[in-house]
């Protein structure tokens, strides 16, 4: 994909060297170059095309093979050719790149044809609702000043929650929001999603995703990351009023980085350690750890290893992902995560 940026002065959505020259004659690149969202409509806002007309003829030139969202190849290729301003051989290779695409897929033997079960489905399972978080909601350019769900969802929830009867909610979306008691975070999945959703919330499968962030409690808890750097008053001193604590809420988020549920329970042995003391030079120590499934099913455990150097000569993350073991465990069986770590990880 193009990027949004410039190089020495050149859109890349247009910048014919490093596109067609660089990366697809020299480095010999036989896929396909995408642009970004609306990236030729925006060679016009970045000063170096007149229209979408004269985009289109820079991006075809420079080797962007597929226009996303602008329309301008749509609107304008077939006439450049045609005028004779673009030679008939650039779309020839843009086209060629995209069906050697789809053939390396298997479109051609297996297509595409159409959706599965949708959100709005998996809404109809008795005592589950889904709270989606419109995609157009999401993404670059989209903030909101507030993490809260989006407005009528949560009208929609305690209406529901005055039937008196369990629920279960699913949750669409892109970011983090203020979310309070258990859920299940969907995110914006592809066209398995609701076949996926439905053995989960049915007990076929067993959810075993982990958080690639920190949802924090409100919008004045941000930002919130587990890369976080101790300062002089630090955000845990529950004990002391003064150092960093919140006056209206818990200092700790509801849902940290790297947390999630599953069907079962897991219970962690002491750690045990191959050396106290880090080797001099090239050597390792191994970090392990019995894992239990306590529960009466089978489920899968990530178990994450953290670290934290307490004195250094610069200020280090309070915790910080260092590895993670995946392990599959029947109930009442016990497994052994062992990492291994080196002097790189804590430099």
């Amino acid at each position: 994909m193009a990027a949004f940026t410039d190089v020495d002065g050149v859109p890349m959505h247009a910048h014919r060297r490093l596109l067609r020259e660089v990366l697809k004659d020299e480095w010999g690149f036989d896929g396909v170059v995408v642009a970004d969202w609306d990236g030729l409509g925006q060679l016009v806002n970045q000063g170096v095309a007149t229209d979408l007309r004269d985009a289109a003829a820079q991006a075809i030139a420079a080797g962007v093979d597929i226009d996303m969202v602008s329309g301008a190849y749509a609107a304008h290729l077939a006439e450049l050719v045609e005028a004779g301003q673009v030679p008939l051989k650039l779309v020839d290779d843009a086209a060629r790149r995209v069906i050697r695409l789809k053939m390396r897929q298997g479109l051609f033997e297996h297509p595409y044809v159409g959706a599965f079960t949708s959100a709005a489905e998996t809404a109809s399972v008795p005592g589950t609702t889904s709270v989606p978080e419109p995609g157009s909601r999401s993404g670059e350019a989209n903030s909101v000043a507030s993490i809260g769900l989006p407005a009528g969802q949560l009208e929609v929830l305690r209406a529901m929650a005055a039937i008196g009867k369990p629920l279960v909610v699913v949750v669409f979306t892109g970011r983090p929001l203020d979310l309070a008691d258990a859920v299940l975070i969907a995110w914006h999945p592809g066209v398995e999603a609701g076949p996926a959703l439905i053995d989960t919330l049915f007990g076929d499968r067993s959810p075993g995703g982990r958080l690639p962030m920190t949802f924090p409690r409100s919008v004045g808890h941000l930002p919130s990351s587990s890369l976080a750097r101790p300062t002089g008053r630090p955000i845990d001193a529950a004990d002391d009023p003064v150092m960093g604590r919140y006056l209206d809420a818990l200092v700790v988020p509801p849902l940290p980085f790297g947390s999630g549920l599953t069907y079962t329970t897991f219970s962690y042995g002491p750690l045990r350690l191959s050396a106290h003391e880090m080797p001099l030079h090239g050597g390792s120590i191994e970090v392990s750890v019995d894992v239990t499934n306590s529960g009466n099913r089978a489920g899968r455990e990530v178990v994450q290893l953290y670290l934290r150097d307490l004195v250094a000569d610069v200020t280090r993350p309070l915790r910080e992902l260092a590895d993670w073991v995946s392990l599959v465990l029947d109930a009442g069986s016990i497994g052994t995560a062992t990492f291994t770590v080196t002097p790189a990880q804590l430099s």
